[in-house]
């Protein structure tokens, strides 16, 4: 290549990146701020603008790999994938900082993200603004404006007399005052710390005012089926996937989003309860306040422990009732088809009682058997290396689980097919690794779209069909 060329090449190269910077800044000017907790698929190739706070920073593991932020308005949360450059350059940016973040909306494993390519999309400060607050901002907007209030008339003001001096007996008094007489103990009052958010709140709930909560604790409540009571949850069951129903004793409140909120419903022999964290709780308390003493609750999740306390671990909304939340077992079953179509959600219900189909909730009995799920995929993760398997979240009215599959199913599964309301069929063993259920399925025919035309045939068909031999 001759100089003359080099030149050309170098200058071209700074050209389309300066017009690649100038393009970046023309669409931040006309990019719309949204709420980060509506930020969603239908979003996806949309440039957006959004206001955060920085929760946390996530170096690249791999050496191609982007730097990892989320942030959060204190109602949702986001993940931000920066360039390498842009990450090294925002570096010196901490956690609770604001910023501002332009750019377009992709979808990493079915979870909406914003990609950053370079620094001009990012500024320091901004103002939040979250879903509840633009709403609020909607109806002013709409609202009828009040007429002016007529002028009101200021009156004169008075000039004060001198203050007289005080005479000597009054002197004396104000030198010594009377020493102030002792409270008795009825008219002592100690101040109540208030429920608050639940991103904001006080740890220990349980002495606070229960007017701050809106919970209906005369409502009917129903537990999930087959649920156990909080004493009969034990340390062998560590690990496992249980449902268990009771009344709550003492609220710890979530104080960030890396915090839970923990409902304690057992202290003697030990401590036993149920948590969730935040990303979850507005559709679990429907902004009628954290939970309180009191109330009944019925929850599916993982049997955990923490400082020797024993704890149902929750992730979907779908898995937790709280009484007098307005959810009910059919309003959950509602929430697990909402924004899918009708056909699909009659097809759906239909292959749900078809007799060649197990419940997710019933599959840990089937331990070492091949059967058949029908649900909605809630996350997909794939192997981060050459041993490890793909997991597939899959959930239906009776609880979750997990769908392994490695390389020979990988290399075949197209994951821009699937979304989350799309309902899939999984054929596979039911097994169980580290106490963990998991359904393997033996090659790409056993994971299919649900069929709402021929989802009879479908079942039968992959029912009919050996499981092949897999890891």
């Amino acid at each position: 290549m001759t100089r003359k060329h080099m030149k050309t090449t170098i200058l071209s190269r700074y050209t389309l990146g300066f017009c690649l910077t100038i393009l970046l800044a023309w669409t931040s000017v006309f990019a719309e701020q949204v709420p980060i907790s509506e930020v969603g698929s239908e979003l996806k190739g949309q440039q957006v603008e959004i206001v955060g706070r920085i929760a946390n920073k996530i170096a690249p593991m791999a050496g191609d790999a982007p730097y990892r932020w989320y942030l959060t308005d204190d109602e949702g949360a986001i993940t931000i994938l920066l360039a390498q450059s842009v990450g090294k350059e925002l570096d010196s940016l901490n956690a609770g900082q604001v910023i501002t973040v332009t750019g377009p909306v992709e979808l990493d494993r079915f979870s909406p993200v914003i990609r950053v390519s370079s620094s001009s999309q990012i500024k320091l400060g901004g103002e939040l603004l979250t879903a509840k607050m633009k709403r609020e901002r909607a109806r002013a907007s709409q609202a009828t404006p009040r007429p002016p209030e007529p002028a009101r008339r200021v009156p004169p003001v008075a000039t004060m007399a001198p203050t007289p001096r005080p005479t000597p007996a009054a002197a004396r008094r104000q030198q010594n005052p009377p020493r102030a007489q002792a409270t008795p103990d009825w008219a002592m009052v100690t101040p109540t710390p208030r429920f608050s958010s639940a991103l904001m709140a006080t740890p220990d709930l349980d002495k606070g005012d229960p007017s701050a909560s809106r919970f209906d604790l005369n409502a009917p409540f129903e537990g999930f089926p087959g649920a156990i009571a909080p004493e009969d949850l034990t340390e062998d069951m560590i690990g496992k996937e249980v449902t268990m129903t009771g009344k709550i004793i003492k609220v710890y409140a979530s104080r960030h989003d890396r915090m839970p909120n923990a409902l304690r419903m057992l202290e003697e022999p030990r401590e036993i309860g149920i948590v969730y964290y935040p990303d979850i709780a507005p559709e679990v308390e429907r902004g009628l306040g954290v939970a309180m003493p009191g109330q009944m609750v019925t929850a599916r999740g993982t049997v955990g422990t923490y400082k020797d306390q024993l704890q149902v671990r929750v992730t979907q909304p779908s898995d937790i009732i709280l009484q007098g939340s307005g959810r009910t077992l059919d309003s959950v079953k509602n929430e697990l088809v909402e924004g899918v179509s009708a056909d699909m959600v009659q097809a759906f219900r239909a292959a749900e009682s078809l007799p060649q189909v197990t419940p997710v909730g019933e599959a840990a009995d089937h331990v070492g058997e091949a059967i058949i799920i029908v649900g909605f995929i809630n996350d997909f993760r794939a192997a981060w290396n050459d041993r490890a398997p793909n997991i597939l979240s899959v959930r239906d009215s009776s609880g979750s689980t997990e769908v392994v599959f490695w390389d020979d199913i990988a290399k075949n599964f197209d994951e821009a097919k699937y979304g989350k309301t799309t309902p899939i069929v999984i054929h596979g063993m039911s097994d169980k690794y580290r106490d963990r259920l998991q359904i393997k399925p033996g090659s790409i025919e056993d994971i299919q779209i649900l069929d709402p035309q021929n989802f009879q045939k479908q079942i039968e068909a992959m029912a009919a069909r050996r499981i092949s031999s897999g890891r």
